[in-house]
């Protein structure tokens, strides 16, 4: 016979209230980084991971009040944690937090060293941070001879941090000094926890009576405790050193496997109740998918995710679902449904089933005004000059919205072989065929579920190989064997050749509207595929791709019309020059 003890019929997910923690990941030069993990580690060390999405951009929700350690770990760049950076606050409903990862650095000098025991016992599997201010930068684990390594740092004054379970952690204060060499760390001593942490929980049967008079064990490989549970079915190891436990219980005459990897840390760990008649059969989820006119949804995908645990179901043409074979612990629950937006949920199983019902809402859709788009392998474009109108709508077909000025663009990731898109709404071809673009605003709280629009591109074959032929003193030139006129003479000065801005831009290949002037700053930028080069009347250097290079000439303006100096120009786009002395002709090739 046993006690009935009450329960609490929800979910007892610690993240159970409707704040929401949200931003974009970017790179130092303002691009968005897709694809990115991002994590948050609350006070206990607790830690919970989401990607960000196309645009960069991550969110967290239902996330409970406190400080957290905010990262990410995006592939080609370098680890980046704020320690105790975000601060959620009962008043916060919507805390936005923008993050910057800098691309993995191939020059530095090396970090290393070596971790002990206190009877100078290599230890293994020993999380080793390098941490610059507030923001951990590199983090390595210790091999099976305690040795660790952190490539590329930089110069600076940095804290190193030491952690593993069941010792105490330790952190040299800005005592690493790189300054030109490599920097050999002093072995570095861990001390062994005391036992300290109190491990309580409870055995139930399946009407959640409590079992009385069982016997308990809490073991790992080094440490093994002990325990009976009293009348109410309870259990209390006391003086249990910090790591990672098995749990099992003299059921009958055998002893039962009830729990692994359990983790005990801090002052008191709460195990909770197991029902020790489901260890084999596991747990169920149950529910209802509806829409918000409570209509029943079919055909939902349901999804249980933990760890390397995934369970996938789909609900019947009443909107019911169930998925089984469940152990106890915390897992996330998601319900996705094409045309309606995605509901994710914190959800706890403890001694017995859950059963949820949950709402999809429809999703409010972007609508695009445009014209044909078609351009050339390595042609790049505005697409704000084929674009006319962006907007909004309701799934009710209500305009809610007109986001012409601040729409986004985004390659899908089945398109990204045939175009690029870029921060500014310019894209590029890449390869000939046809793609499709996704066009959509960040995802605000008023509008959380939103279709993009899909906006057909056209990309041709590239431009042929083509030959310019020019003359100096003659506004005649030969473009691919076609005579073509310029209102402007190209003229030979410093022993180098100048030409108008377009007689240069049309024998490289730059089409019109990738020719920029800018007025104020007597700037001209011309852009070909994924190059760019900016020329600025009077200085005698130039940028191509971001790069400052210098040149023996200026750009010059005469009479209104900007000269550029053939050759750098030829070079920064991928052209062939061929000088002919006698002719004073200047031949062009490119692609």
């Amino acid at each position: 016979l046993g006690t009935i003890r009450l329960r609490s019929t929800g979910s007892s997910s610690r993240y159970s209230s409707e704040r929401v923690i949200t931003g974009r990941v970017t790179d130092e030069d303002g691009y968005f980084v897709q694809g990115a993990e991002v994590y948050l580690i609350d006070e206990d060390g607790e830690e919970i991971k989401t990607t960000t999405d196309a645009r960069g951009y991550y969110t967290f929700r239902d996330v409970e009040t406190g400080t957290y350690t905010i990262g990410v770990n995006a592939s080609g760049y370098e680890l980046l944690e704020r320690i105790d950076y975000v601060r959620v606050l009962s008043t916060d409903d919507e805390k936005e937090v923008n993050l910057m990862v800098k691309t993995e650095s191939r020059t530095g000098y090396d970090v290393y060293g070596r971790v002990v025991d206190e009877d100078g016992e290599y230890l293994e599997g020993v999380e080793v941070s390098l941490i610059d201010g507030n923001t951990r930068i590199k983090r390595v684990t210790t091999d099976s001879r305690g040795y660790y390594e952190f490539r590329y740092v930089p110069n600076g004054r940095y804290t190193i941090e030491f952690k593993k379970m069941g010792y105490q952690t330790k952190r040299l204060t800005n005592e690493v000094r790189v300054d030109g060499t490599y920097y050999p760390v002093s072995q570095t001593e861990l001390i062994e926890k005391e036992g300290m942490t109190t491990v309580i929980g409870g055995l139930v049967g399946d009407a959640q009576s409590g079992l009385s008079n069982i016997t308990v064990y809490l073991e790992n490989d080094l440490n093994k405790y002990t325990a009976k549970t009293n009348y109410y079915g309870y259990f209390t190891f006391n003086e249990v050193k910090e790591g990672r436990y098995s749990l099992y219980a003299a059921i009958g005459n055998s002893k039962k496997l009830l729990e692994t990897n359990l983790r005990v840390s801090g002052s008191r760990t709460d195990i909770g109740d197991i029902n020790v008649n489901r260890i084999d059969s596991g747990y169920k989820i149950t529910g209802n998918v509806k829409d918000t006119d409570n209509y029943s949804i079919s055909n939902a995908k349901i999804a249980v995710t933990a760890g390397g645990i995934n369970k996938e179901t789909t609900s019947d043409n009443y909107g019911y679902f169930s998925i089984s074979g469940l152990e106890r612990g915390e897992y996330t629950i998601t319900i996705t449904k094409e045309g309606y937006g995605t509901v994710s949920e914190k959800i706890t199983i403890t001694s017995y089933d859950l059963d949820r019902s949950f709402t999809l809402r429809p999703n409010d859709y972007v609508k695009v005004s445009s014209s044909d788009i078609t351009l050339a392998v390595n042609e790049r474009i505005d697409l704000n000059k084929y674009i006319s109108k962006v907007e909004i709508y309701s799934s009710k077909d209500i305009l809610l919205d007109n986001i012409t000025s601040r729409y986004e663009v985004t390659v899908p990731a089945e398109y990204t072989e045939y175009l690029a898109a870029y921060s500014s709404n310019e894209i590029m071809g890449k390869k000939a065929g046809t793609a499709y673009l996704q066009i959509s605003v960040r995802n605000s709280r008023d509008y959380d579920n939103l279709s993009p629009a899909l906006l057909k591109v056209t990309i041709t074959e590239p431009v042929l190989a083509r030959e310019a032929i020019l003359t100096i003193g003659s506004n005649y030139y030969i473009l691919d064997g076609k005579t073509e006129i310029s209102d402007a003479s190209p003229y030979i000065k410093n022993d180098r050749s100048f030409f108008p801005i377009r007689v240069m831009a049309r024998a490289l290949g730059v089409t019109d509207e990738n020719i920029k002037w800018d007025a104020a700053t007597q700037t001209v930028t011309l852009v070909k595929g994924s190059d760019t080069v900016e020329f600025t009347v009077g200085k005698k250097s130039y940028k191509h791709n971001g790069k400052t290079l210098s040149m023996d000439v200026e750009a010059e303006n005469v009479l209104g019309r900007v000269y550029l100096p053939a050759r750098y120009v030829s070079e920064a786009l991928g052209g062939e020059i061929v000088w002919d002395s006698a002719t004073k002709t200047l031949t062009i090739r490119s692609n």
